[in-house]
């Protein structure tokens, strides 16, 4: 009976993910920035291609997959992380990231 609440609250907190935590940080938006191009990568590909902290990449991959964002996948002590395409929320932020791309809102304009 308790695990089936714990799933519902699970449940519950990967649907309201409070706007604000997901991007919190200039580091977290760096890592879905990199997934929306690549798909899935490794912690260490991840952390030489945004140049964070091992730590710190760690802890906003965790942070991702606890909001239903990222799934993560195992391959021994390998760990890769990808977009979870099953989660309405995921697919909102990735059309927004891809959009803000393409209208070149990332530079600056005179």
């Amino acid at each position: 009976m308790e695990s089936s609440i714990i799933k519902t609250e699970e449940k519950i907190n990967s649907q309201y993910v409070p706007l604000e935590e997901v991007f919190s940080s200039k580091g977290r938006i760096k890592i879905l920035k990199l997934l929306c191009k690549h798909k899935e990568m490794s912690v260490t590909q991840i952390t030489n291609r945004t140049r964070l902290n091992h730590n710190t990449v760690l802890t906003h991959l965790q942070s991702l997959v606890k909001y239903g964002i990222l799934v993560e996948k195992k391959y021994g002590r390998i760990r890769i992380f990808a977009l979870n395409t099953h989660s309405k929320l995921t697919l909102i932020l990735m059309n927004f990231i891809k959009s803000w791309k393409n209208e070149n809102y990332f530079v600056l304009q005179k």
